[in-house]
């Protein structure tokens, strides 16, 4: 990459502090809920010496460990940077949230190399398009009968042709009441969109199986993490026995992980930018997917996800999980445009993830800013 050698030298640092911002309806899945607010509660600015303001979500994990690492008045290249970083938090291990908040920094770098040469950041990467393929995520595992109809007749207004549900009730112990669920959406949506379900990892392999064989007559697309993120031999069995697709990788943060996945048979990868490694991690995943015929796709925050999945086959899609998602884009000066099944990126230099700080002043949802400066 040809940015790998840019100076960078970082004269401070803002962190803003932000109340959750609730979200219209409750949400639960098979493991958790109610999920009632927005996960965003901290957002960096990072000052350079040439006037750039780098700009990211961020964690406290950004603000202790990682702000002091780079705020030393240094000037390194990109990669030394990055290589400082890492290996600084190696630790802390490569598949947690120190990891997550290491690929953030990745974001933030590129924003500012981005703004200096005043391109929007998917085209700084070498994206040759500036929309991406959308599909509608939902299905609350608290939802049935008309309000899960009504959200996937939404879903199709939106122009998706894929949706997907949340199955596994109650840690797997409703499957009725699921099997029941994936008909009425299949009978909601017609034959001609595509379904996925979503067991997030709660099923055994024996009870994948059997959840499987009870819904397949209704055409799912892909059964997402059906069993335990790390249980790749359990992926080597669903793989090899089911009659659906499998899909994993949400829940890990780099891309050495996938290897197993493929090796298990797994067809569907889904790495999540706004929680993986970085940039570069990312895009090992899209390469080894493309390399081997997989289905690809990614979710998690859009204004994160919209950039890099630009970056991808026009095949591949993004995930919008609206009724979480949509409070994080409420928040934004800009924000993407959703039109005809597909996110539209909005055209201005760097990343597209730019807080409007006097909206949530106005809103309350302002707590503070923190100030650091270079020593």
């Amino acid at each position: 990459m040809e940015y790998q050698d840019e100076i960078l030298c970082f004269t401070g640092a803002a962190v803003i502090n932000i109340a959750p911002v609730p979200q219209k309806e409750h949400f639960y899945d098979a493991t958790g809920g109610p999920f009632t607010h927005s996960k965003v509660n901290k957002y960096l600015e990072l000052y350079t010496e040439d006037g750039i303001i780098g700009v990211c979500p961020c964690s406290g994990i950004m603000e202790l460990t990682i702000l002091p690492l780079i705020l030393t008045g240094e000037k390194k290249t990109f990669r030394e940077w990055m290589h400082k970083v890492y290996w600084a938090c190696r630790n802390s291990g490569f598949d947690g949230e120190t990891a997550a908040e290491v690929g953030r920094l990745e974001y933030i770098l590129i924003d500012i190399l981005a703004k200096r040469v005043r391109m929007p950041f998917h085209r700084f990467l070498g994206a040759v398009r500036d929309s991406v393929a959308v599909y509608g995520s939902g299905g609350s595992t608290h939802l049935s009968g008309r309000a899960l109809a009504a959200e996937m007749e939404h879903f199709l207004e939106c122009g998706y042709r894929t949706v997907k549900m949340k199955v596994g009730t109650e840690f797997g112990t409703r499957l009725d009441y699921d099997v029941e669920r994936v008909k009425l959406v299949r009978a909601t949506i017609g034959p001609d969109v595509s379904l996925a379900i979503d067991g997030n990892h709660v099923f055994s392999p024996e009870g994948a199986r059997r959840f499987a064989d009870r819904v397949e007559a209704y055409n799912i697309a892909w059964f997402e993490e059906p069993v335990h993120a790390y249980d790749f031999a359990g992926y080597c069995e669903l793989a090899r026995d089911l009659p659906i697709i499998v899909a994993a990788g949400e829940s890990v943060r780099n891309h050495y992980l996938f290897k197993p996945y493929l090796e298990a048979g797994v067809r569907h990868f889904q790495p999540t930018p706004s929680t993986f490694s970085g940039v570069k991690e990312w895009m090992m995943v899209r390469d080894m997917a493309a390399d081997n015929g997989l289905d690809f796709s990614s979710g998690g925050l859009p204004l994160f996800a919209c950039p890099l999945m630009a970056t991808a086959g026009e095949d591949t899609m993004e995930e919008f999980l609206e009724v979480c998602n949509q409070p994080v884009l409420d928040c934004m000066e800009v924000t993407i445009e959703n039109r005809d099944g597909r996110f539209h990126i909005p055209d201005l230099p760097g990343l597209p993830f730019r807080l409007d700080v006097e909206w949530l002043r106005r809103k309350g949802f302002l707590l503070s800013h923190m100030f650091y400066k270079a020593f």
